[in-house]
C-alpha cells in the first residue's frame, strides 16, 4: 500500500513541479519519512519511472483496448472517436502537466529512458492507426498507400500535440471542443484531398 501511495503522491507532485518535485513533499504527502522511499525506490530516477511507466504504459494499453472494442466501421469515425477521446483523457490538467514535464526532465537517463518507453507505446499504438487510414487511402497504389498513411498518423498525433498545447496555453481563453472539432475537420478535409 506504501509503494501505491507513494507513486499516487509522486503523480500528484509530478505534475505540478515536474523533476523539480522533491522527495520531501513527495515522503510529506504520504506521511512517511523521506528516508522510507529507499525501501520501494532507489532513488528519485527510479521513484519517477516507476511513475512514468505505469501512466504511460497504462494510458497506452487504455488506448489500444478501447480502439479495438469500437463498435464502428467508418475508419472516419474510428478515427474521429479515438482522436476525441486522447483530447478527453487530457482535459485533466493533472495528466496533462504530468505528461508535458517528461519533455523537461533534467536527468539524461532518465529523460532518454522514458522518451523511449512512450516511443515504444506510441509506435504499438500507432500500428492501429496506420491501418485505419490504409483503408481511408486504400484507392492509391500499396506503396503510396503506406507511405501517406505513415504521413496521416504522424500528422494525427501532432494535431493532438497541438490541440493539447494550445490548450494549456489558452486555458479559459477559448472552448477545447471548438478547438478540437475546428483541427479535426482541417485535418480530415486534408486526408480526403489525399485521395
Amino acid at each position: 500500500m506504501t509503494k501505491q501511495r507513494l507513486m499516487n503522491c509522486t503523480f500528484k507532485y509530478f505534475s505540478k513541479k515536474g523533476y523539480n518535485a522533491s522527495l520531501s513533499e513527495i515522503s510529506k504527502c504520504c506521511g512517511i519519512k523521506k528516508q522510507s522511499i529507499y525501501n520501494h525506490f532507489k532513488n528519485k530516477d527510479d521513484l519517477f519511472y516507476q511513475v512514468i511507466d505505469e501512466e504511460v504504459s497504462t494510458f497506452f494499453k487504455d488506448k489500444i483496448e478501447e480502439f479495438s472494442n469500437l463498435q464502428i466501421e467508418s475508419p472516419e469515425e474510428k478515427l474521429k472517436a479515438i482522436f476525441f477521446s486522447f483530447i478527453n483523457y487530457y482535459k485533466d490538467i493533472e495528466k496533462l502537466r504530468f505528461w508535458r514535464f517528461i519533455l523537461f526532465i533534467e536527468s539524461e537517463e532518465l529523460f532518454l529512458k522514458s522518451r523511449d518507453l512512450i516511443r515504444e507505446k506510441e509506435i504499438e499504438f500507432a500500428k492501429n492507426i496506420i491501418g485505419e487510414f490504409e483503408k481511408v487511402l486504400s484507392k492509391n497504389n500499396p506503396e503510396v498507400v503506406l507511405n501517406n498513411s505513415i504521413a496521416a498518423t504522424q500528422t494525427f498525433m501532432t494535431c493532438i500535440h497541438g490541440i493539447l498545447d494550445g490548450f494549456m496555453l489558452y486555458r479559459g481563453v477559448f472552448d477545447i471542443d471548438i478547438l478540437a472539432n475546428n483541427v479535426w475537420n482541417l485535418f480530415w478535409n486534408g486526408v480526403e484531398r489525399t485521395n
